[in-house]
Order: C-alpha cells, then structure tokens, then sequence
C-alpha cells in the first residue's frame, strides 16, 4: 500500500502522541492527561490507513438503484 504525504504526517503525528501518551503514563502523569494523548494518537493512525476510495460494491448498488428509478 502506498502513502501519500498526508497520510504519513498523519501517522507521524499520532504515534508521537502515542508514545508522549505512553511517557506520560510512566512518568505517572494525572488519567486524563495522558489518555487523552494516547487515544488521539491511536486514533489519527488508524484514520491514515483508512481507504479513501469509494468501494466497487457502494457503486454497483447505486447503479443498479438508478435503473430502477428510470423503469
């Protein structure tokens, strides 16, 4: 799979803010400091694999609901 350069910056960005995330639980920061660091980065990660094309299936089922409206 290739990246394009948005998507890499988005995974840099989230697993910096990962292991900051991580760092802060062993340096024993408060729960809702380093959570929210850890699960925004997980987050961004996960949305830089996400595929942004739109499936052939989505496409055969709109078209098929097209020719139904024109009959």
């Amino acid at each position: 799979m290739k990246l394009s350069k948005v998507q890499w910056t988005l995974v840099f960005v989230g697993m910096f803010l990962a292991f900051t995330g991580i760092y802060g639980k062993t340096v024993g920061w408060d729960n809702n400091d380093f959570i929210t660091f850890f699960y925004t980065g997980t987050s961004l990660v996960w949305i830089a694999f996400l595929d942004s094309k739109k499936s052939k299936k989505c496409w055969i089922k709109r078209r098929k609901n097209e020719q139904t409206k024109t009959l």
